[in-house]
């Protein structure tokens, strides 16, 4: 929320690693560096944790970082936090399953 991306990557990635060994669900961290990656306009990487996100969690779209949000106190937070995994290419609705 301090707006400090750049800062951010560090720590996000160390909590991504620590979710590879197993610490937690990495879903969280591939989601905020999505959302981080978008704001800093690094369109690839943001991208591309959306997609580790979504092989995760298929259903995982923004409706459910809509409720995340609705903890924080300020709107326009809650608003720049929605649509930074917006503009990292989360969807909006989760796929609709095709015939076989």
């Amino acid at each position: 929320m301090a707006e400090r991306y750049e800062d951010a990557i560090g720590p996000l990635k160390e909590l991504l690693d620590r979710a590879k060994k197993g610490e937690h669900n990495p879903r969280t961290p591939h989601r905020l560096l999505a959302a981080t990656y978008a704001m800093l306009d690094r369109k690839k990487e943001a991208q591309a944790h959306i997609e580790e996100l979504l092989k995760i969690d298929p259903e995982f779209t923004i409706k459910r970082v809509t409720r995340f949000a609705a903890i924080f106190k300020n709107r326009a937070d809650a608003d720049r936090y929605i649509n930074a995994h917006r503009k990292a290419g989360l969807p909006e609705e989760p796929p609709i399953p095709l015939p076989d």
